[in-house]
């Protein structure tokens, strides 16, 4: 078997394993499974979607100062930790619920601190409000990972002022049921009417298929 036909094949296992994964800690099991050959399996070009890149060139457009405190939350192996370093931040937390994950994301010497938590449940152990001046999520939402039950801690831990960068595949907006029919638009819309954020940027990355990507860009009230 070439190298190239093993990625495709472990990739298309974990994509289908996460969506049978039944809950978070379902999900968190196929990551500390995939952690060994997720930047190889992901990265590669028939698999890599475009949101990634396109939350690093919002973020240094938006933000300009480099010395900003940032959350890359389901941060997993550091893939867009890495991205945003090498565009010039260096003070950035990692927080993801896996811990085989982060270990690979703590080679990549990135991070300043790194958090095993799983988001959703209760509130982070991210005590003090306002936190962070940055918050960054790539790839975070899909099957059985993050839904719009964690707005309002991302909101509590980033400052007045602050931005949250959100990117994920468009098509999750419709196949997955704790985000389709609204959902989703609803929370953070929700949120907005009650003063805790504002809509600042939302952007689409036309693709192929399932490369399309989502960006929101929102600052907190």
């Amino acid at each position: 078997m070439s190298e190239g036909q093993a990625v495709r094949e472990r990739y298309t296992f974990f994509i289908d394993a996460m969506s049978k994964a039944g809950n978070a800690e379902g999900a968190k099991a196929v990551y500390d499974k995939w952690a060994e050959t997720y930047d190889q399996d992901v990265m590669a070009p028939e698999n890599q979607h475009y949101g990634r890149a396109f939350l690093v060139e919002a973020l240094q457009k938006m933000v300009t100062d480099k010395s900003v405190k940032i959350l890359d939350f389901a941060a997993g192996t550091g893939i867009v930790g890495q991205m945003v370093k090498q565009a010039g931040f260096n003070n950035i937390d990692a927080l993801d619920c896996s811990n085989k994950c982060l270990e690979k994301a703590k080679e990549k010497h990135v991070y300043q601190n790194l958090m095993e938590e799983t988001a959703g449940q209760r509130q982070l152990a991210i005590n003090d409000r306002d936190t962070y001046d940055v918050l960054i999520c790539s790839a975070g939402f899909g099957p059985n990972l993050l839904n719009q039950s964690v707005f309002s801690e991302w909101i509590r831990i980033t400052k007045p002022g602050g931005y949250i960068f959100n990117s994920f595949r468009k098509q999750w907006l419709k196949l997955d049921p704790s985000l389709n029919d609204g959902k989703f638009e609803k929370e953070m819309q929700r949120l907005e009417d009650n003063y805790k954020w504002k809509l600042v940027g939302k952007e689409v990355q036309n693709g192929i298929d399932s490369k399309e990507a989502l960006l929101f860009v929102h600052r907190i009230c």
